[in-house]
């Protein structure tokens, strides 16, 4: 039995290990919730602002726990947001309980107004909108409301234990956004902008791997190897989080102000478009109906140029986000693919339909078809990636080296 435990504690420690591991940030941010405990602490030790007993410190703590996300701008965002909330919490109750005080049943005044506020709050969250943007904030007044309400003092007629609670509140909710920015800030911006550099990264490294793939007689071994393009397809829900996120957002290493963040739901949704491609492309290789090698053999070399043409243009604006600098080299590569693109075209309209097998062909028919479309899709990242550098003000590429390119 003892070994058993011993066993399962083992494997908490190594799964601890791997989370920490795979993002050391998470130790970061675990230790920025416990610092910012410990900082509460101290102030609730020596009496500063409020006592430690009461209601005040609980708010305190709740008030931490509560708006302490993950990133910078989810906690501007959910914290300002949640502080506004619970400071109206706190107001209201302090007007409810005044306005019981002055009738004789103060005890079921205080039960009504908790049940009547509760309800409506309540209520409202099923409003779509609502529960989108303000769903978090409609518990943090209710929870502020409600303790308030059943933690009042009727024979304190003053303001001293209402200034306290506010005090205690908004304490709490700088001292959590402080350490958050300045104790090793995990950035939304920067997530957003790494994630769609990987994105596009991604979509890359498949459209280099394609052509030799598919124009191999057994490919089984190398199809596992493609499949990382399918994360592409699941980002848009963490996408459009982080771009509200970075908004909230100071300036911050390379990204002013001012950043388009904006953009990155246009470069985002171009990028998901190829993805999609790509997925109707991969069908092909797993396909029991395949084009006989003979008549594969008759598009190889251009099949495989614009799949390896788009995949380094990728990769060249892949590079452009990760650095901030932009390249001329994406430029020649989609260039390159669109001409074997064309000639594809001319090959398909002239050459390849054997006659009698247009049943065999067709699958290599398909895949070329997208390839094509492909072409465009890559097209227009790079087009989205051109504007974001121009607005985002990217470093440009040395002159000389763009003369050249141009002769």
């Amino acid at each position: 039995m003892e070994g058993d435990q011993a066993k399962g504690f083992w494997r908490i420690g190594e799964e601890a290990y791997k989370l920490g591991k795979e993002d050391p940030r998470r130790v970061a941010h675990a230790f920025k919730v416990g610092l910012a405990l410990g900082a509460l602490g101290l102030l609730h030790y020596h009496g500063v602002f409020f006592q430690a007993s009461g209601v005040d410190g609980l708010l305190s703590i709740t008030t931490v726990l509560s708006l302490f996300e993950y990133t910078v701008g989810a906690t501007l965002a959910k914290g300002l947001n949640r502080l506004f909330a619970t400071c109206l919490g706190v107001a209201l109750g302090f007007g409810m309980h005044h306005s019981a005080a002055l009738t004789e049943k103060y005890s079921v005044v205080i039960a009504l107004s908790v049940t009547f506020i509760v309800t409506i709050a309540t209520y409202c969250r099923f409003f779509p909108k609502v529960k989108d943007m303000f769903d978090e904030c409609f518990s943090a007044f209710m929870a502020s409301f409600t303790v308030i309400m059943v933690s009042w003092n009727p024979d304190d007629t003053t303001l001293k234990g209402e200034c306290l609670r506010v005090i205690a509140i908004w304490v709490a909710g700088i001292v959590a956004i402080l350490i958050c920015i300045f104790v090793f800030p995990t950035w939304a911006g920067e997530d957003l902008h790494v994630g769609t550099a990987d994105n596009i990264d991604r979509l890359a490294r498949y459209l280099e791997a394609f052509g030799d793939v598919y124009f191999q007689e057994s490919h089984d071994d190398d199809i596992e190897a493609l499949k990382d393009y399918k994360s592409v397809l699941e980002y848009k829900g963490k996408e459009n989080s982080l771009v509200n996120y970075a908004q909230w957002e100071p300036r911050h290493k390379k990204f002013r102000c001012c950043h388009p963040w904006d953009q990155y739901l246009v470069i985002g949704s171009a990028t998901r478009e190829c993805a999609y491609k790509i997925k109707d492309l991969n069908s092909y290789l797993v396909a029991d109906v395949q084009t006989p090698m003979e008549l594969r053999m008759k598009i190889r070399d251009l099949c495989t140029s614009i799949s390896s043409e788009c995949g380094l243009a990728l990769k060249e604006v892949a590079g452009e986000l990760r650095t901030m600098k932009s390249s001329v080299y994406s430029e020649i590569h989609i260039a390159d693919a669109k001409a074997a693109a064309e000639t594809l075209k001319d090959v398909m309209d002239t050459e390849f339909w054997p006659h009698g097998e247009f049943r065999d062909a067709s699958p290599a028919v398909m895949v070329a078809t997208h390839l094509i479309e492909i072409v465009a899709c890559t097209t227009k990242i790079l087009d989205s990636v051109e504007v974001l550098s121009t607005q985002a003000k990217f470093e440009k590429p040395d002159p000389a080296l763009t003369a050249v390119v141009d002769l």
